[in-house]
């Protein structure tokens, strides 16, 4: 085995087995379009260099969904890897977004690993060819092709790195070209999170009653939600931007519409609970907990349309951090601007300043409720304590006082200081430098903790405010500076005139995952009543481990002497048996599982009729518990 590694992922019928027995000179089966013939894992070694490059089932299958996830997910977890290369057709833009899309959800933590390869080129060829008379119309059309494509895709998925391939291309040429990219990528280990794997793959085999029926869920879920979010981009649509408390009214927005999504779908599963445990795919299969996930899926979309516009809105607001990150124009490195540095400047003549925002675990958003009413909302701010805290920390003279022997020694700050002390009190004096350097938020953080750590972190910032603003000099305590001196490239630059950062790289800093909106296992089965649904729900997750572990022991290797393949896939296949007939060996496993389990709840629940309505009557008070506090809450 070479030490380089490489995972090929790809839609069905979108060339990734041929490209890989282009690169291997191997003979796997090849379709274009229908079923899927990759099954399984097959490692390869590159006939013209030296890296292994992977096979998987592609994405997209008819049937057998499951068993083509496992063998992406063993894919990519069976080593480390160099580069992960994405084979998408060449065909309609948004068509070829769609696919790599739906091909990278899982590995969105792993970006920077993807290539993409654009296969099917000879196609597009084949058409500028015919639209364009000379060579050099042709030349210019097919690079601008090229160009819009790359644009496309960095626009998307801020992936820079793409590789356009065609029928007869030389294996020479492209080994070298992906050889090339891979010896500048480090070595990865991928670990799926269980929510990347079940909220990215497509393991939903259902017939067509079932499918209806589901359906018929979705539409249900989908039309009371989507309700509410047009609601809500209405709401955000009519905000203006010099609206004082507009950041913070859409921040918190987006983490309720979050809120309300799960509400949803927890309030469908009370009251088709006994549906949804009698719910099976093709195989026979409970998959109750499947029917949760996608439910989530379907309506996500709505969900993200408002978190984007959310932060569109705020991308609007000159008061938003969005409009404080910039990039420095020489090394690339990217700043967040928290005080100071408004004009010339150095890359990485930091700021020490811990009580900033960013920097500082938030506080608990309880200052705002929502109200619904119809098909309209609105926001309303709640009284505050702020204003009690305020006059306390004003009225803390030892604040103060700390703050004022920090600095009083420096001849800057003596002179200009003793200029204002004729019209103001120390401690009024120190108050308001301290207000207007520090903010209140700062203040607060010390007079709620009042300890050393936050008493130094307090007098450091306002050091470092008053030195920014010309009151302190700059070799008083230079301790301070000095230490920031880590980042960046020492090149000088004027703040004001650096344009905020936009296009691909603040969209990759932006995008929403939701990741946690599928992992919210408190919102899933929430009920102690429906144990049956987390005893099915163990039965389907142990499928899928049971599934990778069985692509884990099927791996195919192909050698590159040509000669040795039929043996050693015989020497496979007698040790471990046909991959398909042992997949369905263990859905049969589990069928019998779950029919056990809902034979024991069965008799549990005949044999103790009285405890059952208890959990009943708890069951039904939760859910009015629940709705009186939501609508109190909305």
């Amino acid at each position: 085995m070479s030490a380089l590694r490489v995972v090929l992922l790809g839609v069905l019928g979108h060339g990734k087995t041929f490209l890989f027995n282009k690169i291997t000179e191997a003979n796997e089966p090849v379709i274009f379009g229908g079923k899927s013939v990759t099954k399984q894992i097959v490692i390869g070694q590159a006939a013209h260099g030296e890296f292994e490059i992977v096979d998987t089932p592609g994405f997209d299958a008819i049937e057998d969904k499951l068993l083509h996830a496992a063998g992406v997910i063993a894919a990519l977890a069976q080593g480390d890897v160099n580069r992960i290369l994405v084979v998408v057709k060449c065909e309609r833009t948004d068509l070829m977004i769609k696919n790599i899309k739906k091909i990278i959800g899982s590995i969105q933590r792993y970006k920077d690993l993807i290539t993409i390869i654009v296969s099917y080129w000879d196609e597009k060829q084949r058409n500028i060819i015919k639209n364009n008379k000379s060579v050099e119309d042709q030349q210019k059309q097919e690079l601008e092709a090229k160009q819009d494509i790359e644009q496309d895709i960095k626009n998307n998925f801020n992936i820079k790195s793409v590789i356009f391939t065609s029928f007869d291309d030389d294996p020479i040429n492209i080994t070298n070209m992906i050889l090339h990219i891979i010896l500048q990528s480090r070595f990865t280990k991928i670990n799926l999170q269980e929510s990347e794997i079940y909220s990215q793959f497509d393991l939903l085999s259902l017939d067509e009653e079932s499918e209806m029926e589901f359906n018929k869920s979705i539409n249900k879920i989908k039309n009371g939600f989507r309700r509410i979010s047009k609601s809500f981009l209405k709401y955000i649509e009519n905000q203006k931007l010099d609206e004082p408390y507009l950041i913070d009214k859409l921040h918190y927005l987006s983490l309720v519409i979050k809120d309300i999504a799960n509400q949803k779908i927890e309030d469908f599963e009370k009251n088709h609970g006994d549906y949804m445990n009698e719910t099976y795919d093709t195989d026979g299969v409970n998959i109750r907990y499947l029917y949760h996930i996608y439910l989530k899926k379907e309506i996500r979309l709505d969900l993200e349309q408002v978190i984007k516009k959310a932060q569109s809105k705020m991308k609007e607001s000159q008061n938003h951090c969005f409009n404080w990150i910039k990039q420095c124009p020489y090394c690339g490195l990217v700043w967040i601007k928290v005080v100071g540095c408004e004009y010339e400047t150095t890359c990485g003549n930091r700021v020490y300043s811990s009580f900033d925002d960013l920097l500082r675990k938030p506080e608990k958003l309880n200052r705002y409720k929502i109200i619904i009413k119809n098909d309209s909302i609105d926001v309303e701010i709640e009284q505050e304590k702020k204003t009690e805290n305020q006059q306390a920390i004003k009225q803390d003279e030892d604040i103060y006082l700390k703050l004022y022997n920090s600095v009083k020694d420096d001849p800057i700050f003596s002179m200009n200081f003793q200029i204002y002390l004729i019209n103001y009190e120390i401690n009024q004096l120190i108050y308001n430098f301290a207000t207007q350097l520090i903010g209140y938020e700062s203040l607060s953080y010390y007079y709620e903790n009042k300890d050393e750590e936050s008493e130094q972190m307090l007098i450091n910032e306002f050091k470092n405010g008053l030195r920014v603003n010309g009151w302190l000099s700059n070799d008083y305590n230079n301790e301070i500076i000095t230490e920031q001196q880590s980042l960046g490239c020492g090149r000088q630059i004027v703040w004001k005139d650096l344009p905020p950062l936009s296009g691909p790289l603040l969209q990759e800093l932006l995008t929403p995952e939701l990741l946690d909106y599928f992992n919210d296992q408190d919102q899933l089965l929430k009920d102690e009543a429906d144990d049956i649904a987390k005893e099915l729900q163990k039965t389907y997750k142990d499928l899928v481990n049971q599934a990778i572990k069985e692509q884990m022991k099927h791996i195919k290797v192909i050698p590159k002497q040509q000669n040795q393949i039929q043996t050693q896939k015989q020497e496979n296949d007698d040790q471990k048996g046909d991959i398909k007939q042992n997949y369905q060996n263990l859905i049969q496993e589990t069928k019998i599982q779950q029919q056990q389990i809902k034979r024991i709840y069965s008799v549990k629940m005949m044999t103790d009729s009285s405890l059952y309505e208890d959990t009943e009557t708890i069951n039904t008070s939760r859910t009015q518990q629940s709705e009186t506090q939501s609508s109190k809450n909305i």
